[in-house]
Parts: C-alpha cells; structure tokens; sequence
C-alpha cells in the first residue's frame, strides 16, 4: 500500500494530521508482515502503530491487554471511529459469546481485544486457527518481566504464538522497559528477530520536584494549593493504611478526593476511579495497585508520599501525568524512614539472593536520584539508554541550583557518632547527639558525655540528614536491625574516618511560595480573546458525553477544543483542518460544535454592533479609552476583544483602530521582513523604533489577528 494511502487512513479514520516519532516506520514494518518490539513514552501513540497497520493488512488484530478497563476503553475509541472492535472478558454472557464468535467467523470485525488468559483458552486458540489474523499486538509487554511490579505469568506463555501462528507478524509495546526488562520481552516473546523501535522516552512536559520530609501532609496541600487548584492528579502511597490515612487529611482540608488499594473491593474500586476518570473526583490518593491502563490524558500531577521501589516503577508512575502534552508536575516527598523500609522490604523477602541484589542495587540508584543536586533527568534518563549532555531547565535542581558543599570533618563526625554511639542506634538518634540535644533517651545512654556530643550544633537537622543519606549512598554506612532502623559503619567508613578521601554532598531544600511560582504552573493554553468560546465548546462536550454515557476525553481531546476556539470554522470541512477529528468523529458531532462557534459568532457581532455605533469615524484612542472605561476593561482586554471580531472575519482593523491604512501596510510590511509574526516583544520593540508608525503596542493583539490570516 502506498503511504499516500496510510496517510489518508491516518487522517481521516483516524483524525491525526500526521505521525508522531516513529510511529509510520514501524506501521510499515508491520504491514510488510514483519515483528517489532515499540518503546514509546506513556502518550505518544503506540497504539495508533497497531491499529493503523492491522487495518490494513487482511483480517482481524488480535491485541493482548492486561486490564479489561483499558480493553473496554480502546473497544469504545474506536468504535467512535466507526470501527468494529469488541473484547472478550468473564463478564460476557454465553449469547455474547457466541456472536463474537460469529462475527469473528464472518470476518465482521476488526478488533479483537483479550486477555491473556483468554488468549490461553484452548478453545479460544481453536477459533483463531478458523481466522484470518491481521497481526497479534502485545501490549503492556513489560508485564512479562519476572522482577517488574506488574508482572503477570501468563504473559510468559505468549511465546506459543510464534508456534502456533508462525506467518502472523508479532508487535509488543511497552512505555517504560529498562535493559533487562526489554531483554527479558525480546526472550520470552521469542522476538529475536524482531525489529527494535524506540522513541524519545523523555516526557519533556513533566517537571521533576523532589524535597525531603518535613511535615508531609501540610507540603503535600501547598503544592496542590500553590500549583494545581482544580486539577486532576495522582497521591501515590506505599500502604494502604497510608493511602487512607491521607485521603481523610485531604478531605478534611476539602479537596475533590478519592482513596484506591487492594484492600477495596471490586465495586468500590471501579466506582472510585469512575469518579476519577468522569472528573468528579479530583485527586486520587492510591498506592500502586491503581494507574495501569488509567488513560486519562488531562492528570495534571502525580505525588510520591514515599519513595517508590525503584526508578523504573517511579518513572512509569509519574508518566500518568500530562498524558495530553500539556504542562505537569512530578512531586515526590522522602524521608529516612521511606529508605529503611524499602531495605526491610527486600531483606525480608523471598527473593533469592541474585534478585536481592538487583533490588538493593536498585535502591542505591534510586538514593542517589533523590540526593543529587544535578539536573533530575540527567540522572534518571541514562537508566532507559538516554543520555544527555544538557541540564533539563525544568526541575526543581535546574530552577534552584543547590550548591555542592565540601566538608570531609562532617564525614569523619557523623561516622565517629556511630562507632561512639555504639553502632546500635539511628540515624535521627545520631544526629540529636551531634546537635548536643539533651533528650531523655540521650541522657539515658550517658551520651551527652561523648566527644561528639554537640560537636555539629552549628548545623541544623536537615544540613545533617543530607550528609548521612550521602554516606548511606556511598555505602560508608549500612542499615541494620529487625526493621533496617539502625546504623553501623562498613569498610568503607575507615577513608572517611582518617580524612584520606574527600567528601561532598548537596544540601537538601525546602520549596517555599516563590519557588512554586517562578515556574509556570498549568493553565489551559487559551488565549483571552477565545476562553469564552472554549467555555462554550467545553460544555457542549460535556452535554455529547452525558448523553452518549462517555468521558469528555472521549469524544474529543482538549486540545482538539483549543483548536476549535482558536480556528473557529464556520463549516464541516474546515474540521478537518483540526487534529482530532476524524471522519467519523466529524459526522456524530461536527454540526453540533459548528453550531456552538456559529452562536458564538453571533453574539460578538451583536457586540460588536454595539461598539461600532458609539465610535467615529475615523476612530481615535480616545473613543476606545471612553468604551473600556464604560465597559470596566483595561485597553488589553479590549484589545483582545476587538482582535477576536478581527480573527471571525466580522471587520477590519482599520475600522475599529486608531490607525491609517498607510500605517498598516509599514507594519505589515515590517511584519514581513522582521519576522515578528513569532514574538509580540520582536513586534514591541518594532513599533517603538520605527518613526513612520504611529500605533500604540497595545493593540498589537488586533494586528496580528489582522495579518497573520495574510501570511
């Protein structure tokens, strides 16, 4: 098939103007019938990759899918492509079963989604021998790794369709799969053969805010207070009895909150994250038992109230936010204690002893995630192959630059407390020594009689947690005890002892107001002049959603509703223009969202009406002045205003500007060969050197609106 031929399928079955990443390479290495193994980050369309290519190869694509949520939700997306997909689960009825069966015989489907144990039927393997398979797509394909926290055993058993069905192309898909994970699909699939895609796996959107534990619940309700009012996230805790613990604090201080863990039953998990997903429920506070197959695209933050096992699984947690492309947030509080039980955890499994290792390994990398003061990415991408040479700008190290302190005597301090303190005690205990607290355990000990005892005063308690984390990370000091609770010195402490080797650290940091606000938190990217028509468009989705029994993401993205507020056409053919809609989607609802824009429409000309009859002509500042001052709007505002009506083609800017047409065509002209048209500072300072036009900067928005539907 021609690529003029996929591309018409990708636009107007699908709805996309174009592909993303690598997305049209591997759906050609599809259709010529060959396997793949597709790394792509959380949101950047694997899925398309399959669906796309088994449309157009002969017969159905068979998807194996952990989760009969995010089956149920992928059957429904394309069915509102006017698609025929169906999925196979335990809630079928045996009439329901028998019509899927006759479908698939009659070759009216698709789609067809199942679990893989349904894949493991021996009479559902008997019904795809009597078909014709498209292509099999595994998805999820990390859940084959023994070692991963999703793991599912039958996913092991997926390689008997090489066996079975040896001439049907085999795709797995994954979005989060370090190098033994990946070899571990590449093995167990028996895609050796396979060809490996990988796509930028940085999720450039999501800024990176990590800071110890001080009082947790009161930094958690800052964060969401200062940057994300209103907004849907994510609370991830690592019990249950912690989960439920700050869902009750957060619904006290009245956020939109629900609770998830294991220990719910079926029914009240399903209705919680109902709530969730409908948007009725803001802030979800779970641990990782929920947020696989959670595609909910406009999660606006993700929180860690405690460290997670490791870098992979706190990467693919945090990939749940900013599914749209949109601006999020990845906030994690950790404390000591978060560390002590994450060992407890492994020493106490039974894990034999080549998995303990990986996992204390793993822990280590994650430690020295968390207490680096270097760019975020640069440490946490290497662990997926990325490297990178730059600092991200776009963490909290980048934004606040923490200063690497060089002190090897509060090396030699901290570890001689431990050998004086008799290696049986913990780190908070140690530290109160070294601050010379005389609390009744210390007095108890007789510790205050120590050499130590008081020597680090000068220094506050979180000064001193850096330093013994950063000795925890050099391995000078190991925990010990029944619950990993105490402290004592390794081999590795003797250099640090004798200042023979340097030491350095970074100190950790609090994030006050400022901090949250220097960088831009999340705003729904609408401009002043279209926010009310995007209102308008919201709400409309809103009523297509309650009708059809949908979510709102469902019909269509918001982002395909900005580009409507901002595009506003007039007519069915303009939609597809507009990333989103698909032909499909364009035949159930196009005339409904044309009708919003056409209302719209009428209400600024009615507006504008009203403007025009109280200026002169021809138009000066000062009539402008007069009509803000009656209509309570700063000249900004009414700047935007008149650049809408400009932008709906409803009239001219030198009908409603204090403007000549001479200086418009200077400006215009300038416009061209300055190349403004990208940055309304460039097109500022334009105006302010130029000595032949007289237009005020203000009414620059009007201007662009004027021109840029000229170039």
């Amino acid at each position: 098939m021609s690529i003029n031929k996929i591309q018409q399928l990708l636009h107007e079955t699908f709805g996309h103007q174009g592909f993303k990443g690598p997305q049209q390479e591997v759906i050609e290495h599809l259709i010529a019938g060959n396997d793949a193994l597709v790394v792509m980050a959380t949101g950047a369309g694997k899925s398309l990759c399959y669906q796309l290519a088994g449309l157009i190869r002969d017969g159905v694509t068979v998807v194996i899918s952990p989760l009969i949520a995010l089956m149920k939700e992928q059957v429904l997306h394309l069915e509102q492509l006017g698609l025929k997909a169906v999925c196979v689960h335990a809630a079928l009825s045996w009439q329901e079963v028998e019509e899927l069966e006759s479908q698939l015989l009659m070759g009216e489907l698709d789609y067809l989604y199942l679990s893989p144990e349904k894949l493991l039927n021996e009479d559902m393997q008997n019904l795809l021998h009597q078909i014709d398979i498209a292509l099999f797509a595994i998805d999820e394909a990390h859940c084959i790794w023994r070692w991963g926290e999703q793991f599912r055993p039958e996913y092991q058993q997926l390689s008997l369709l090489s066996k079975q069905f040896p001439r049907v192309p085999r795709v797995a898909l994954t979005a989060t799969a370090g190098k033994i994970c990946r070899d571990a699909v590449i093995n167990e699939l028996a895609l050796q053969q396979a060809r490996l895609f990988e796509d930028e796996l940085d999720r450039k959107n999501i800024y990176y805010w990590l800071q110890p534990k001080k009082s947790a619940k009161e930094q958690l309700t800052k964060f969401i207070n200062l940057r994300h009012q209103n907004h849907c996230g994510i609370v991830y805790c690592q019990t249950r009895k912690k989960a439920q613990d700050i869902t009750d604090y957060l619904r006290q201080q009245n956020f939109s909150v629900g609770c998830y863990h294991a220990g719910m039953t079926t029914e009240e998990r399903w209705q919680v994250q109902s709530q969730f997903l409908k948007g009725n429920v803001k802030v979800m506070v779970a641990t990782v038992a929920f947020g696989m197959g959670i595609n909910k695209p406009d999660i606006r933050f993700v929180a860690h109230m405690d460290l997670p096992r490791n870098l992979e699984s706190y990467y693919q947690e945090v990939g749940r936010a900013g599914r749209d492309g949109e601006p999020a947030d990845a906030w994690m509080v950790f404390g000591l204690r978060d560390f002590q039980l994450l060992s407890q955890w492994i020493e106490h499994s039974d894990h034999d002893e080549t998995r303990k290792q990986w996992e204390r390994e793993q822990l280590f990398e994650l430690l020295n995630y968390v207490i680096d003061g270097n760019c975020r990415r640069r440490n946490l991408l290497p662990g997926f192959g990325i490297e990178t040479q730059h600092n991200c700008e776009h963490c909290d190290n980048c934004q606040l630059s923490s200063n690497e302190e060089d002190d090897n005597k509060l090396a030699a301090q901290a570890l001689s407390a431990v050998y004086r303190c008799g290696q049986n005690t913990g780190i908070d205990y140690l530290i109160k020594v070294l601050r010379g607290k005389r609390v009744k355990q210390v007095l108890e000990n007789n510790h205050q009689q120590l050499s130590v005892f008081g020597i680090g005063k000068s220094y506050t308690e979180i000064y001193w947690r850096a330093v013994f984390f950063r000795l925890l990370q050099m391995g000078a000091i190991q925990l010990h005890g029944d619950y990993c609770e105490l402290v004592k010195l390794t081999s590795k402490s003797k250099p640090l002892l004798n200042l023979a080797i340097p030491f350095s650290f970074y100190k950790f940091h609090y994030f006050k107001e400022v901090d949250y606000q220097s960088h831009r938190s999340y705003r729904n990217h609408v401009s002043e002049q279209s926010s009310e028509l995007y209102k308008m468009l919201w709400t409309k989705r809103w009523q297509l959603a309650s009708e059809n029994k949908m979510l709102d993401y469902q019909i269509v993205s918001d982002r395909t509703l900005l580009d409507l507020s901002t595009q506003m056409p007039l007519e069915l053919s303009q939609l597809t223009e507009i990333e989103g809609f698909a032909r499909e989607t364009i035949r159930r609802y196009g005339e409904q969202f044309l009708e919003v824009v056409q209302r719209y429409q009428q209400q600024q000309q009615h507006q504008l009406d009203e403007l025009l009859s109280v200026l002169t002509d021809p138009v000066t500042q000062k009539d402008l002045e007069n009509y803000a001052l009656h209509q309570q709007l700063t000249l900004q505002q009414l700047a935007h205003q008149l650049a809408n009506y400009i932008q709906l083609k409803l009239v001219r800017a030198e009908e409603i500007l204090p403007v000549s047409k001479d200086e418009l065509y200077l400006f215009q002209r300038g416009w061209t060969f300055t190349h403004v048209e990208s940055d309304y500072a460039m097109a500022r300072k334009y105006l302010e050197q130029s000595k032949d036009i007289d237009i005020q900067s203000c009414w620059l928005p009007c201007l662009f609106a004027e021109f840029s539907q000229k170039t």
